[in-house]
């Protein structure tokens, strides 16, 4: 045998020992170790933005009440901790005052926020109402209950206070719901037969317990025309654990 016949066998099978090593090494990387998959990644949950769907200003002896509305359109997603810019300014776009107050906003729900006894040198033209630029929503199971209060309302009176006059309303709210609540607000606003708000009133309860009563009493500077209607809205901050202080059903829908 030649040895140019030797080298080109030998040639021949080192590339059939090579072509066979890369094959089984292959397969041994195919079965021992496959290929991982990543696991899928859940969608990103969003919500819609919290509504400013009115803000109005009532003045009186040089200072100022103002009062924002809020909607919040998301059916199962509430926020616990609203912080709240109001911006005054006027005619000519100057600032007057500046003031921050934190609220929150419960699922699907209407929310009256105030600021009281702004003081400023000048007439208001605009108030402008900033909301944080990322808001922590936090979703409820649906199978949560709302707070639900019913409101009653009794006598309105004129009080005199040195040499300002204010009016007086008193009231009932009633806790109807499910829950104990050591803190409930209530807001309280006045409108003239336009349904524009002439007054504002804020007062907190103590512990509300599930078919409590309790009176509540607000003021407002008088205003110089008549009220048509009185809003009351009851409300309080599920979002806080401590506020809840007894549950009835299932403890692990708070989770």
């Amino acid at each position: 045998m030649s040895l140019r016949r030797i080298v080109k066998q030998t040639f021949y099978a080192g590339g059939c020992l090579f072509f066979l090593a890369v094959l089984i090494s292959v397969i041994i990387t195919v079965v021992v170790h496959p290929r991982s998959t990543p696991p899928p990644t859940a969608p990103a949950v969003s919500y819609q933005d919290i509504q400013v769907e009115n803000v109005s200003v009532v003045e009186h002896n040089g200072l100022s009440d103002i009062v924002a509305r809020l909607r919040n359109p998301n059916p199962q997603a509430g926020v616990g901790r609203l912080p709240l810019t109001f911006t005054i300014l006027d005619d000519q776009g100057n600032q007057l005052a500046t003031k921050t107050t934190d609220t929150y906003i419960l699922p699907a729900s209407l929310q009256y926020a105030a600021v009281f006894n702004i003081p400023t040198n000048k007439r208001i033209a605009t108030v402008n109402v900033s909301l944080p630029p990322e808001i922590p929503f936090i979703k409820l199971p649906s199978s949560l209950p709302m707070p639900t209060f019913n409101a009653f309302l009794r006598d309105r009176s004129l009080k005199q206070v040195g040499r300002n006059s204010y009016q007086e309303q008193t009231g009932q709210i009633t806790n109807t719901g499910s829950f104990d609540f050591l803190r409930v607000e209530v807001t309280v606003i006045a409108l003239d037969n336009q349904d524009n708000i002439i007054g504002a009133g804020q007062t907190f309860l103590g512990q509300l317990n599930s078919g409590q009563q309790r009176d509540f009493v607000v003021q407002w500077p008088a205003p110089n025309v008549e009220i048509a209607r009185v809003i009351v809205q009851p409300s309080t901050n599920i979002f806080l654990e401590e506020n809840i202080t007894k549950i009835i059903g299932d403890p692990s829908l708070l989770r």
